[in-house]
């Protein structure tokens, strides 16, 4: 944002609120803005685990790993 762009953030997107805090004082002082997006919310294998655990009456809480590989193009590394 300081080097005057917008910017685009895969969750999370901070681990404090702290952290948030600060981001919406350089949104404040840039006039710039970050947008927190989620590309996997669609993903079927996603969706298929999402519907698992709401038909599941489990109380405690799920432990998941995902790993997700993609290619990127060029831009990505530039950005």
């Amino acid at each position: 944002m300081r080097l005057g762009c917008d910017v685009i953030c895969e969750k999370p997107l901070v681990p404090t609120l702290e952290q948030l805090d600060e981001l919406a004082l350089v949104e404040k002082e840039t006039g710039k803005k970050v947008y927190n997006i989620l590309q996997l919310q669609d993903y079927q294998a996603i969706l298929g685990l999402k519907e698992k655990v709401a038909h599941n009456n489990r109380a405690d809480k799920y432990d998941v790993i995902l790993t997700y590989i993609t290619s990127r193009d060029k831009w990505y590394m530039e950005s």
